[in-house]
């Protein structure tokens, strides 16, 4: 029979240490906060960690889940402007963690 507890050891080095991190609950960055929502021409994301360290990457997708927009992201407003109005998603991701928020673009 399987063991009912699995300990999770972390070696530098070793395997998808992102994916370990967040199964011990430690995950590389939080979005803690979108504003404004609905936006304009840009939207301030604030991360629970710096990005600088961890080399995130945004994605906004459309209702379909086109992406229209990607690039690193780098602490700084994400210029929207070039949007329609309508309903998003703001995905982030480092390694193989992944944050999703919806957000509104209204002009």
């Amino acid at each position: 029979s399987l063991p009912s507890v699995v300990n999770i050891e972390m070696i530098e080095g070793c395997g998808d240490s992102t994916l370990l991190r967040y199964m011990s609950g430690q995950s590389p960055f939080e979005i803690v906060s979108v504003q404004p929502n609905p936006a304009q021409n840009e939207i301030a994301v604030t991360l629970s960690k710096s990005s600088a360290a961890v080399g995130i990457r945004y994605q906004i997708e459309n209702q379909l889940g086109v992406t229209v927009q990607e690039d690193t992201f780098r602490d700084a407003p994400i210029g929207v402007g070039t949007l329609a109005d309508g309903c998003y998603y703001l995905r982030m991701s480092c390694g193989g963690f992944v944050e999703s928020r919806k957000i509104m673009i209204q002009k």
